[in-house]
């Protein structure tokens, strides 16, 4: 059940989707509880190590396929990450911008060799991926960016 209270659709009650998401919240318990995560939400920071961990988890790259270091799951995995995230008071961790828009941008726009140069790194936590973009009037509203190249 959901935070409105209605039912989750058939897709996200299968097994495999309910098992995952019991074994995300038990990482999260063990790997960001809420007072440590209260502590780094007050320091604006999360500390590295918890980036490797999650790698280490396999929660890095979830819908990436096996063959490029991906979890090899689909977008109900990014989902129940982020869920679990969120219901924990743990969502200001930035794994979903990392696991849901820049690793799947390389993904499908890298070259072969971007490719094996990045995923293996993003999908273990070595590194942290982000979007940086800005320009006047914007800020950092990525839908408010008028500039186009021709």
């Amino acid at each position: 059940m959901n935070v409105l209270g209605s039912p989750d659709p058939d897709f996200m009650r299968e097994e495999e989707i309910v098992l995952f998401s019991d074994s995300v919240a038990k990482w999260i318990d063990e790997h960001a509880p809420q007072e440590k995560f209260q502590q780094w939400i007050a320091a604006s920071s999360v500390p590295r190590g918890l980036w490797n961990a999650a790698g280490e988890a396999g929660l890095l790259g979830l819908s990436l396929p096996e063959e490029d270091g991906g979890f090899g799951g689909d977008y109900r995995h990014e989902v129940v990450l982020m869920r679990q995230l969120g219901w924990k008071g743990a969502d200001h961790f930035g794994v979903s911008l990392h696991n849901a828009i820049v690793m799947p941008y390389v993904w499908h726009y890298g070259t072969a060799e971007q490719k094996a140069r990045w995923l293996p790194r993003l999908q273990s936590g070595e590194l942290v991926g982000a979007i940086a973009m800005t320009e006047p009037g914007a800020g950092s509203d990525l839908q408010g960016v008028k500039t186009t190249a021709v």
